[in-house]
Parts: structure tokens; sequence; C-alpha cells
């Protein structure tokens, strides 16, 4: 890949969005007492710098609002009960989930406090390497494990004073971008007795903070290139580079096809659309106002997006109401698209430039056999591939540039679900 100069731009610290978000969750242990609930409200807040334009969205809620093991039975051994802790997010750098065991009065943050007789549940020490034959009466810790079962759960009890549990989102190889996702982690207290330790109700508090973490990647940004850029970087054909779409920093192979220049992957961009990054102008637009798994439409913009994990290279599918960002919507008006929802300073290509493709066999076009939607279904996927052009063939029909066994430029209807590939516009 040749190196990209003069038109990086980086998300540093100090231009960053923040959101934050925490729960207070209550310990509660009782020896030979029955525990009593406690819960505590979620607080968060934000802060929200406008120069960006993807807003994380990021939540935090737990399976119960207290962690509680009663009758505990003295003895060499532990009890121990779970909750669950979701974090829901569309971030695509993570999170960063930070438990953090709460001071009560003037006890020591890590100790379990006997409210009645003030005597003290210690907890286990962060350097022990506890098994279930040496989990120490009179001591109490957690595990994060995923998979808790009678033989390990000691062996993973741990306790600090401040453990961070950093959590990367991410979905059949596709980034938590655009639809909102939820991570699931186990949060396991057991504890232990001993016949000399005092009854009664022992209790502290866990405080659950969440950040989301900061992107330190450097980007170039598709609408920040221009085509006289291009030439320089991808002066050869076949030459290629990364550009990613500022809108929701899905990255793109980007190739010099006999001195145009396009994307050698399928468009994954779904929801609402800036206008202001896109090559349409006013208001925002939702591509997803309808969905192509509820069939097919003509007047409605609706789309797809395929998460096999197998295949995370077939993107997003869209009706033509869609793919001309809502310009394009009947079936009884021969119409080109001006405009589209493929990135500012970039378009859906022509018929000819289509041609051309069809001409050469797709020479470093990068053949992706997605398919194509029609009744709310996908269909020849992983044989097929079809590609939206911006030019009519008739008043219901577009070009569309097709592979099956070998390439060719036909119609389709607008009403069926296709892929996109964008062309770099003239600067």
């Amino acid at each position: 890949m040749r190196a990209v100069k003069n038109i990086r731009s980086k998300l540093e610290s100090s231009k960053r969005i923040l959101t934050e978000g925490a729960k207070i969750i209550t310990l509660c242990f009782g020896i030979s007492t029955l525990c009593s609930a406690h819960a505590s409200a979620l607080s968060a807040q934000e802060e929200v710098d406008l120069q960006f334009t993807f807003v994380p969205s990021l939540s935090i809620s737990l399976s119960d609002s207290r962690i509680y093991i009663d009758n505990l039975t003295p003895g060499n051994y532990a009890n121990s009960n779970t909750i669950r802790i979701n974090v829901t997010t569309n971030s695509a750098f993570g999170y960063t989930l930070t438990a953090t065991v709460g001071n009560e009065e003037d006890y020591t943050s890590n100790e379990l406090i006997n409210a009645d007789s003030k005597a003290t549940f210690s907890s286990i020490d962060s350097n022990a390497e506890l098994t279930l034959n040496n989990f120490n009466p009179n001591y109490w810790g957690y595990t994060t494990a995923t998979s808790v079962g009678s033989s390990s759960l000691y062996s993973g009890l741990t306790y600090n004073a401040s453990t961070i549990i950093n959590k990367t989102m991410s979905s059949s190889g596709r980034a938590f971008r655009e639809y909102p996702g939820t991570n699931t982690t186990n949060f396991t207290i057991g504890a232990s007795a001993s016949s000399d330790q005092l009854s009664g109700e022992y209790t502290n508090v866990i405080g659950f903070e969440l950040i989301a973490n900061v992107d330190t990647d450097v980007y170039t940004f598709m609408q920040d290139v221009t085509k006289a850029q291009l030439a320089a970087l991808l002066p050869n054909i076949g030459d290629t580079m990364i550009l990613t779409d500022k809108r929701d920093y899905n990255e793109y192979q980007i190739t010099n096809i006999d001195g145009t220049y396009w994307m050698t992957g399928n468009l994954q961009i779904t929801g609402v659309v800036t206008a202001a990054l896109s090559n349409f102008t006013g208001a925002d637009f939702n591509i997803s106002a309808g969905s192509l798994i509820s069939g097919d439409s003509y007047s409605e913009a609706r789309s797809a997006y395929y998460s096999d994990s197998d295949h995370p290279e077939y993107g997003a599918y869209y009706n033509y109401c869609a793919a001309s960002a809502g310009t394009v919507c009947n079936s009884s008006t021969q119409t080109d698209s001006t405009v589209d929802i493929c990135p500012a300073g970039w378009r859906l290509p022509t018929q000819a430039e289509i041609q051309a493709i069809a001409n050469t066999s797709g020479a470093n076009f990068n053949l992706v056999t997605a398919g194509y939607y029609n009744g709310g279904e996908l269909r020849l996927a992983g044989s097929r591939g079809y590609w939206w052009s911006a030019t009519a063939s008739n008043a219901t029909g577009q070009y569309i540039l097709y592979y099956n066994d070998s390439w060719n430029v036909d119609h389709s209807g607008k009403r069926y679900g296709r892929s996109i590939r964008c062309i770099k516009a003239d600067d």
C-alpha cells in the first residue's frame, strides 16, 4: 500500500465523544440471616464534541440490584452468586468497564461490614492465587469469568480495589457503528465463612463505571480526498489504498481501474445518513425507513444488511429509492440518479462506467457474489453479484452491472435490493 501523505486526520483525545454511565450494586452476605434488598439508581452524564458526526450510544444495566448469599455454612469452602452486567453500545472502539468497591463510613473499601457488630469480612488479597482448596474462610472475592463451574470458580476469584474490564465491540466481523449491540459480562461473587465469624448481615457496595474508549487510530477519510490526490497516490492501474467513510468509520479499499477510482468492497452504511457527508443535500436521510426483509418497494427506501459471519464482504443491499437517497422512488418515470448515498465526493457509476468494467471482465473490481434481495429473501448469494448504476434503463428500471459466470450490463427493476460500489467524482 502506498504511503498516504498530507491528507490524514487524527481523532485526538482532546476531541472525543465521551459517554459515561455508572451503576451501583450492593453486596449482601448473610450468615444465618437473610440479606435484605437494596438498590441504587443509574446515573449518567454526556459530553459531546459537535465537531464529530458519530455519537456513540452507551448504557449499562444490571440483571439485579444486589448480589446476595444468605445462610453461609461455616467451613473451608465458598458459596457464590452471579449477576449479569449488560452494556449496550454502538461504539466500534469498545468501552472500559471499571468495578470499584465503595467505602463504608471509616472502614476500608475492600471489606464487608456487619452493621450490627462492626465486624468485618475481609476481601481476597489481590496477589493471592486461590483455588477451591485454599479459599480462606472469612474472605470474599469476585470473578468476571464468562463460564463459572464448580471446579473453576474459586481459582478465578480475585480482588482488586479497582478492576478494569475492557471490551471491544464487534459482531460478525463488523463493528457496532450503526446498530447498537449488547455485550454481557458475568460478575460472580464468592465468599466463605468460619464457625467463629459473627452471624449477621455483611454489606458493601460495588460501583460500575462505563466509559467509551477513545479512538487513537489515524484515518484517511473518503470525504476529504480529492481526485487529484488519488491520481498521485494511485498512479498505476491496480494500485490500492484504504479510505474510511467519515459517516460510520467503515473502511474500504480503493483501487485505480483505468484511471478511475473505485471502491473494491460493497457499501455497508445503513440507518440515518448525514447529508453533509453524503452525495445529496437537504435533510439527513433514513436509508432503513423500510426493510428489504419485509419485501419489495418502489416508493419506500428499503435496505438490509447480511450479517453472516462467514461473508462480511457481502455488505448492505439497497432498493433504488434508498440508493438514490429518496429521489428516484416511482415506477412510472425514467430518471437518472444525480444524487445517491455514496460519501460526499463519490457517486454511483454511470452506464458507460459499468460497461467498461464488464468489457474488461471485472479486472481489479474485486468480485463479491453477494446475490440480491427479492420478495423479502436473499437470493443467489455465493454465485452472482449485482451493482446499481446512476443511469435509468426505462421507467421501472436502472442499468446494473452483474456477474453470472461472466460480466454483463443489464437493466433491473428498482424495487430489488442490489449492492453499491461508489466511484470517485470529479473535483
